[in-house]
């Protein structure tokens, strides 16, 4: 028999997961199945960002709900992943856990990353996803103990983002071997010969025959010849792939290729295209990040966390090329041609080019 209220509570309804299916089994039982049932409207809203170590592939992997713990005091919801091919199952080790008391209010959000099943350390370069609840009292009824969801309903495909090669995830700045320009032409020899003044004749004599133009040209050939003859160029150097760089690079996160800084709280960034050169310092009122404070975790009638709360505080750069994570910890090194001048009095650092600095390997 139908339910009739159906149009009102949404009994019906199964996003944030695809399956409709909700029946519960108590962890470590024989039966298939309970007439126990998650009720739908204890979840409204869920979303996770696979990260760049995740390997997680959209359109091949899921993520799903695994199970329920219920606790006299509170609701846990586990998720966790499933890859579709055997030899990433590696990966399965991380789940996400929300855990909400029962009196929390409708719409509560949680933000969590990652953690390992077995340490329970989290890593957020595994991934980091959010839940919004309902009406937990709805779940109060559900015995005491973990319950698996029989069917493993999947989130949306559409909630899942992946950052899996999205993205430079290194930068190597100024460190590798590079050609040298050629030195530059020797000037004109000084004891040069008497013919080497016949091509300015030549021009100056519009009217003089065609022969004495060809002589002229021959005669300014072998005088530039001659001239330089003593002091050719040398030619570019080739870098030596085996070439070991003099500057070696801290022990963490390379960036490779171009780099994107975002400045945080009262950071100024400058560029000058005249000199060549960066300039990062400190200035009120700058910068797009705000003065870290205890994140209020507020939410609006929809269950979103209000924007004016959300506050991006990573420390003076606030990205690296869209990467947060370890971008308080930057540490900028110089490599040939690329000289960093520290200004503390000023509380700046410039970054700039040394053209002659770029051939000193």
């Amino acid at each position: 028999m139908p339910r009739t209220d159906w149009l009102q509570k949404n009994d019906y309804r199964a996003y944030p997961l695809v399956e409709n299916d909700f029946t519960l089994s108590p962890v470590g039982s024989s039966s298939s199945g309970m007439p126990e049932e998650l009720p739908r409207r204890g979840l409204v809203d869920a979303g996770f960002v696979l990260g760049i170590d995740s390997h997680f592939e959209l359109g091949e992997d899921t993520v799903y709900l695994h199970s329920v713990i219920k606790t006299a005091w509170s609701v846990t919801f586990r998720f966790r992943a499933n890859y579709s091919e055997s030899v990433r199952d590696f990966l399965r080790c991380y789940e996400w856990l929300f855990e909400f008391e029962l009196d929390t209010p409708f719409g509560a959000t949680r933000f969590v990353d990652a953690t390992h099943i077995d340490t329970g350390l989290s890593n957020p370069l595994r991934g980091q996803g959010f839940v919004t609840i309902g009406n937990l009292n709805e779940i109060a009824d559900i015995m005491d103990g973990e319950w698996l969801l029989v069917a493993q309903p999947e989130v949306e495909p559409g909630l899942l983002q992946s950052l899996v090669s999205t993205y430079a995830k290194s930068i190597n700045a100024a460190n590798e071997p590079r050609p040298c320009p050629p030195e530059c032409p020797c000037p004109p020899s000084s004891s040069s010969s008497p013919s080497a003044s016949s091509p300015s004749s030549s021009s100056l004599s519009s009217s003089s025959s065609s022969s004495s133009s060809e002589s002229s040209e021959s005669s300014e050939s072998s005088s530039s010849l001659s001239s330089e003859e003593p002091c050719d160029d040398p030619p570019p150097i080739v870098p030596d792939p085996d070439f070991a760089a003099p500057v070696a690079l801290p022990e963490s996160t390379e960036y490779l290729g171009h780099v994107k800084l975002k400045p945080g709280f009262n950071c100024r960034l400058t560029v000058s295209e005249d000199d060549n050169a960066i300039e990062i310092g400190a200035g009120e009122a700058y910068g797009e990040g705000q003065q870290c404070t205890t994140p209020d975790l507020r939410t609006d009638d929809y269950g979103v966390i209000r924007e004016d709360v959300c506050l991006p505080c990573r420390g003076p750069i606030y990205t690296v090329n869209s990467q947060a994570d370890g971008a308080t910890a930057l540490r900028l090194v110089g490599g040939p041609g690329v000289v960093i001048i520290p200004r503390p009095s000023e509380h700046e650092i410039l970054i700039s080019l040394d053209e002659e600095g770029i051939c000193e390997l």
